[in-house]
């Protein structure tokens, strides 16, 4: 006698949605899109696709050390912009675009302004 199969993998996710006590919806929009990741893959189970691999290139975090090193050879604007990118983790065109209406130091809080979402997010940071 052979063994029986192991059940489909749709069938698996369809089976522990059930167990899970999952939507009707739910279980069908997570059916549909592994489905459709399946296909996508030309129907190729998940466990035999090939995972993405690491960058290259990796991300240099500086010590603190470091940047205290780098501040000290920076002085008037180029301090202020590189202390708050430091300080805020924002990104450089937040931090060249920021005006001084941005600023609010009795509370120390930036606002950023978001030119995709064109609103103005209000984001608390600590100014050192």
């Amino acid at each position: 006698m052979t063994p029986p199969k192991p059940p489909r993998l749709l069938d698996q996710v369809r089976e522990i949605a059930r167990l899970k006590h999952f939507s009707l919806s739910t279980k069908k929009s997570y059916v549909h899109h592994i489905r459709d990741f399946i296909l996508f893959h030309d129907k190729q189970h998940p466990d035999d696709i090939e995972r993405a691999r690491r960058p290259q290139r990796l991300l240099v975090v500086f010590t603190r050390s470091e940047v205290k090193r780098i501040l000290t050879n920076l002085d008037g604007i180029q301090h202020l912009i590189v202390s708050l990118l430091y300080s805020t983790g924002m990104r450089l065109m937040e931090g060249l675009r920021l005006r001084i209406k941005n600023l609010d130091l009795s509370i120390t809080r930036l606002q950023r302004e978001m030119a995709k979402a064109k609103q103005i997010a209000a984001l608390c940071y600590l100014i050192h």
